[in-house]
């Protein structure tokens, strides 16, 4: 069983993370090369990218 737990404490109202179009393979190639310093999971058709430190993968969106 894998376990894939990133705590975030969001204290204010807007949030940006980027997405990308989903696939298993590269879901996998991104966790592969970013998990130490980025955040996936998938909703859909996209995979959703939160990052601590690092590079900007995908396109940036909103959660509101």
């Amino acid at each position: 069983m894998e376990i894939n737990f990133f705590p975030i404490n969001i204290d204010f109202e807007e949030f940006q993370i980027s997405r990308t179009k989903y696939s298993d393979k590269t879901l996998k190639e991104l966790r592969n090369k970013y998990n130490k310093s980025h955040s996936f999971f998938r909703d859909g058709d996209y995979i959703y990218i939160s990052y601590t430190d690092g590079c900007l993968l995908g396109k940036i969106c909103g959660i509101f």
